[in-house]
């Protein structure tokens, strides 16, 4: 990317769209999430999620905004992996194989769910971490009856998905305050990341 652009491009709004969407990931608290960008910030924003250590994929694009999904790759592989998420993804149609070609195939039905040729891709909550049992729930429940509603619909132990939903929001907080307060979110990022592999330890145990 030339200086030219780098001069033009609004910094601040770059941060505050990482962090406003994807604060959590961002911290190692969860494993990925959906970010809209404008085209005009994608360069900018890619070159901060690289340089953490993340990865993303592009699920749509229009002539003004485009869709990734940001994740921590081994974690999501570890999901992926998972001997009832491979068999719930195998009766949804999904290919077995290497991530990639499991992206893509997510990646196929979101485009064809945002250009109204199909329905929204429900298991596609495996991919953002959401429980099994929610995800699950989600589909036989088409959307209704749930338990809570925050960062995603909850259909088992509410309890546990309110901390998860409150610490989301109390990171998501935090790290927009140091931003506003001028620190660069690489630094912000820096001191605010957990153990992503002591996390996932934890969840296993």
């Amino acid at each position: 990317m030339s200086r030219d652009v780098y001069d033009i491009i609004d910094f601040r709004e770059v941060e505050h769209s990482l962090i406003y969407q994807c604060a959590p990931v961002l911290s190692g608290l969860k494993m990925s999430n959906l970010l809209i960008l404008d085209r005009e910030i994608v360069a900018a924003a890619l070159m901060i999620i690289r340089s953490v250590g993340l990865s993303f994929y592009v699920l749509y694009r229009n002539e003004k905004k485009i869709t990734f999904i940001v994740f921590h790759e081994d974690e999501l592989r570890r999901v992926l992996r998972e001997k009832r998420n491979v068999s719930f993804l195998k009766k949804r149609g999904y290919p077995s194989g290497p991530l990639q070609r499991v992206m893509m195939e997510a990646a196929s039905r979101y485009r064809a769910c945002m250009d109204g040729k199909a329905g929204f891709p429900d298991e596609l909550g495996l991919f953002l971490g959401y429980p099994f049992e929610d995800v699950i729930g989600y589909i036989e429940q088409n959307g209704r009856n749930f338990l809570l509603n925050g960062y995603w619909k909850v259909y088992s132990d509410p309890e546990a998905a309110a901390e998860r939903f409150e610490s989301y929001d109390v990171i998501t907080e935090k790290m927009m305050r140091e931003v506003i307060s001028g620190k660069s979110i690489l630094r912000v990022i820096r001191d605010n990341r957990i153990d992503v592999d002591k996390k996932m330890h934890s969840y296993a145990g």
